[in-house]
């Protein structure tokens, strides 16, 4: 062996051994969040370059908070339900500061709840969670999962990045300090943003019981909390129609689609694969062989993860399914348009990240064979996802945008997607 290549050994043993020992300190904690940030924002840097509205951000709250009193805008439901986060970021984007800047408001605010799961993982006390390379991976996986897109750096969506953060605190140790302020400020917060949440609390309920832990009972209780406050005050208080069901088989190719087709397939392979089936299916179901797949998957992942009921992939997967379930049944407006690969990927984003980092749990938990495919499974995920991560163009510049309503107070301002305006009150 040459001298180059002894010095190259050397080099990666060192490595591997420094990947392999435990976060170090609070500052090393804090490197690993600034990569998870890193990973987000260059996926889209145009939003931090030029700003941006996206969907509902700018017509609805950011409009809300223009046209109304600030604690009218606050606590004004949308959809049927009070999104707290997007109406805080209207407001804080009206009151503090310029037209101009506005976006930036927002994106900020999205910007560190969306940080929210990266920072748990990160001060999590789980023994699954110590090495480096288990946090960096699980980092990585959160920040670059493909249905994180469609509401990256968007206030309006980061209600689906606070229940992924719930899922996490019901799989992980429950803190006391600072760490343990933030879990029971999200866990507070979370169902006051949205209901995919709602649905964890018979979860936390039951982990509670099982660990005899009066922190896992005042999580459950917080969690409750936010959710009687919620469907007590805002939840209808809307003229949108929103019909709670699904077809069993079209949830079955819903899930094959989103969950087990998707990750796994390159963008281009995917479609065509899910295209094959999907015309198959109407509002009042289809096929069953996608249920019967599913049921089959979902069946052996539960049983395995069952073989540890006190650790972190049983609570990781059912957090995951139970999202799932609760969001695809309560999608507003026609259902059939989930079974498309990427399409309405914010509903995917909790559970199909939950389901990823329980399989990366199996990798250190698990020996054998299940921890062999369990790696092989996580660093194809990974693989795929680094595929899809590409540097997406969707709408226009804000500041060309606002000179042109400064020209003229009735300009409709483009916002993101294309296609999409706001028409600020006089």
């Amino acid at each position: 062996m040459s001298r180059k290549s002894r010095h190259l050994q050397s080099r990666f043993a060192l490595l591997q051994d420094w990947l392999g020992r435990p976060t170090g300190s609070d500052s090393e904690r804090v490197v690993w969040v600034l990569m998870f940030v890193l990973l987000v924002v260059m996926r889209q840097p145009r939003i931090l370059l030029e700003g941006r509205f996206w969907a509902e951000e700018g017509p609805v709250f950011f409009v809300n908070a223009w046209d109304m009193l600030w604690y009218r805008a606050l606590l004004l439901p949308y959809a049927g339900y009070l999104n707290l986060i997007a109406n805080l970021a209207g407001v804080l984007a009206r009151h503090f500061a310029s037209l101009r800047a506005a976006p930036y408001v927002s994106t900020s605010l999205a910007l560190l709840v969306q940080c929210t799961p990266a920072v748990l993982l990160v001060t999590s006390s789980a023994d699954w969670l110590r090495h480096r390379i288990v946090i960096i991976t699980a980092l990585t996986i959160v920040a670059i999962i493909p249905f994180s897109l469609e509401v990256s750096l968007s206030s309006i969506g980061s209600q689906f990045y606070l229940a992924l953060a719930v899922g996490i605190i019901l799989a992980t140790e429950p803190r006391r300090g600072a760490a343990g302020a933030l879990q029971a400020l999200v866990l507070f917060v979370a169902p006051l943003s949205g209901p995919a949440s709602w649905v964890l609390v018979p979860l936390f309920a039951l982990r509670a019981a099982l660990d005899r832990s009066r922190l896992r009972a005042l999580q459950t209780a917080l969690l409750a909390a936010g959710v009687i406050l919620q469907v007590a005050f805002f939840y209808g208080s809307s003229t949108s129609v929103r019909y709670v069901g699904i077809s069993p088989t079209l949830l079955g190719a819903v899930l094959l689609a989103k969950h087990v087709l998707t990750p796994i397939l390159y963008d281009p392979w995917n479609v065509g694969v899910i295209h094959s089936f999907a015309n198959s299916f109407s509002e009042a179901g289809g096929p069953v062989w996608p249920l019967v797949i599913v049921i089959i998957l979902y069946a052996i992942l539960f049983t395995t993860a069952l073989q540890t009921p006190y650790k972190g992939p049983l609570w990781l997967f059912c957090a995951g399914l139970a999202i799932a379930l609760i969001s695809y049944c309560g999608v507003l407006g026609q259902k059939l348009y989930l079974i498309s690969g990427l399409s309405a990927g914010r509903y995917a984003l909790a559970p199909q990240a939950l389901f990823d980092l329980s399989i990366l749990c199996w990798c250190v938990m698990q020996r054998g064979r299940i921890r062999f495919w369990s790696g092989c499974a996580v660093a194809w995920l990974i693989i795929i996802s680094l595929l899809d991560y590409h540097l997406a163009q969707f709408g226009p510049a804000w500041p060309p945008q606002v000179k042109l309503w400064q020209q003229d107070k009735s300009y409709a301002l483009q916002t993101w997607p294309p296609g999409t305006t706001m028409t600020l009150p006089h």
